[in-house]
């Protein structure tokens, strides 16, 4: 489907954003292009380098408690392997985006794609056949008309489209406020390749915050440090107070640390009271914000995308009714709230740890009431400031003391390694939430299956189709089941072959003759292959076995998957 893609920004952001890629997109970049998701794995650091969370006073000094999230041997990861033709990755945006628009431009896979780097949306009108969409050129102030059929705002957490379209979000806002700091410290490899970490939770009495490795050989890496408004703003994180802070939680003085961007960033706990109308729909973040817990935005996101995009297609290509469209909002938003109310609840996990330690994430809000009110409300603004900063300080300096020798710290550092050992604390992958959401609610599926926290293939109307590696009985090339969807807008049947493999073929080729277009076609999953076969359609051979307990119908029934 012809498209354009307007992005405010001159080219891809080299700030790193999200980095965490879950299992269900690296699916989808699978099926996206042939070599997109290979390539993603070459560009990420090996696993040895990201599976673990290091909770620690710096990451030089005192280990609390580590979370290794692929087990001895990494056990975990190869168990994933019968879920998956694709594994986790640990790439941040700043070079995944470059990678997806490289393989637009190239050439190697058909682009029906326009990128328009430096435009924005400044406002759109609906018509009876589109969307008439005002564009403005950042650089020249220019502004150009663009007719379209549809609108979608992938727009991010303050999309200009969900404004314009009035759609308030719904849930916890403010949750914490944070100072993100990019920067490049060149001797940090060094330093952490003993302890190498995904995420550094960090205490000490000068610095409370998370070191998120995007790329630890290279010292790649973003500090999130929370601050309170309104004592504290931006003003107070000058480049010479980050680069201090950081070398805190690093530990060691006299690094040579390149500060990229300071920013400030507000955690809420958000989903869209609507997901879009008529010609103009919402997905990704412009839908739904979520605490970064779990790594679930960026992924989110893309399955909005990839549950959006088919519809479109068909509805663009005339291939169905304008009210298919109608079934994203039902299908994703739901899943999106569970996601959502999982991140919040990670979030609340890492509270705990802090408040293992003593550290209350109550307390900023109290030393700010302490100072607001009474007599000391009466003080200017600046010397609140300055006390309301001396009690977080105060608050903190407890760190100073921590030890094993130390009574106290010894019962504090016990709950601390128990929360961390009984799987209470903040994890990283989540295979139900990644693999097994359901489609339940909508129109479009029936609601089939339990709410398991553990991943259960099935195929159910609503479930992910289940992976299982064949082989062509052409060529015994080996492909996944995943890999026999996703690459247009086709529906699938798949049958077990014979007799009923035919009648199935014979049925497909009435719909063809009744919708005019060419929506659903067949697949043969097969025992084994004997000469030459009457049936049509591309058969796959099972050497395992598997397909006939995966299936969850007769062998004479068969199993049909959306194109997503």
């Amino acid at each position: 489907v012809a498209n354009t893609v307007v992005d405010r920004g001159t080219g891809p952001t080299p700030h790193p954003q999200a980095h965490f890629i879950n299992c269900r997109t690296m699916e989808i970049l699978r099926s996206a292009a042939v070599g997109l998701a290979d390539k993603v794995i070459e560009l990420s650091e090996p696993t040895d380098v990201w599976r673990r969370f290091e909770y620690c006073t710096s990451i030089t000094g005192t280990r609390l408690g580590t979370v290794d999230h692929f087990g001895e041997d990494q056990h975990i990861l190869r168990e994933m392997s019968a879920q998956s033709p694709c594994r986790v990755a640990h790439l941040p945006q700043s070079k995944l985006v470059p990678l997806i628009v490289q393989q637009l431009q190239s050439g190697a896979t058909e682009s029906h794609s326009t990128l328009l780097w430096g435009h924005e949306l400044r406002g759109f009108t609906e018509t009876p056949t589109g969307v008439q969409a005002e564009i403005v050129d950042r650089s020249s102030k220019a502004t150009v008309s663009v007719e379209c059929e549809y609108l979608v705002g992938a727009d991010g957490a303050s999309s200009t489209v969900r404004q314009l379209l009035g759609i308030p979000m719904v849930g916890p806002m403010g949750l914490q406020h944070l100072i993100n700091v990019h920067f490049t410290c060149k001797d940090l490899w060094l330093l952490a390749g003993r302890y190498p970490a995904i995420l550094y939770f960090i205490f000490n009495p000068e610095v409370v915050g998370v070191i998120v490795g995007h790329n630890l050989r290279e010292g790649e890496c973003v500090i999130q440090i929370p601050y309170f408004p309104p004592h504290q703003s931006l003003a107070d994180f000058p480049p010479e107070v980050c680069r201090r802070l950081i070398s805190k939680a690093i530990g060691a003085d006299n690094l040579d640390i390149t500060i990229h961007q300071i920013n400030t960033w507000t955690m809420n706990a958000i989903n869209a009271q609507s997901y879009g109308r008529g010609r103009a729909w919402l997905v990704g973040d412009a839908c739904h914000r979520m605490p970064p817990a779990g790594g679930f935005g960026m992924n989110s996101g893309v399955v909005d995308a990839h549950n959006f995009a088919w519809k479109l297609a068909m509805v663009v290509r005339k291939a169905a009714a304008p009210s298919l469209l109608q079934t994203y909002e039902p299908e994703r938003k739901p899943v999106n709230h569970n996601t959502v109310d999982l991140s919040l609840r990670n979030f609340k996990r890492v509270l705990e740890i802090t408040r293992a330690l003593g550290l209350d994430a109550r307390y900023p809000d109290t030393a700010a009431k302490v100072v607001a009110t009474g007599p000391l409300g009466v003080l200017p603004s600046k010397a609140q400031k300055t006390m309301f900063e001396g009690l977080l300080a105060m608050g903190k300096r407890q760190l100073a003391f921590l030890s094993e020798d130390n009574p106290l710290w010894a019962r504090r550092l016990a709950k601390v390694r128990r929360l961390l050992t009984s799987g209470e604390s903040l994890a990283l992958l989540y295979p139900r939430q990644d693999l097994g959401y359901i489609y339940g609610t909508s129109p479009a599926t029936v609601k089939a299956g339990a709410n398991e926290q553990t991943y259960i293939p099935s195929t159910a109307p609503g479930c992910r189709m289940p992976h299982l590696w064949l082989n062509e009985a052409e060529t015994g090339l080996r492909v996944s089941t995943i890999d026999l969807f996703g690459q247009g807008m086709w529906f699938t049947l798949l049958t077990s072959g014979g007799a009923s493999g035919e009648a199935w073929e014979r049925v497909t080729a009435d719909v063809l003759k009744q919708l005019g277009h060419p929506v659903v076609r067949c697949a043969h999953v097969v025992s084994q292959v004997e000469g030459a076969s009457s049936l049509c359609s591309p058969r796959y051979v099972d050497s395992q076995g598997r397909w006939k307990e995966l299936r969850e119908v007769p062998e004479a029934g068969a199993v049909l998957v959306r194109p997503d």
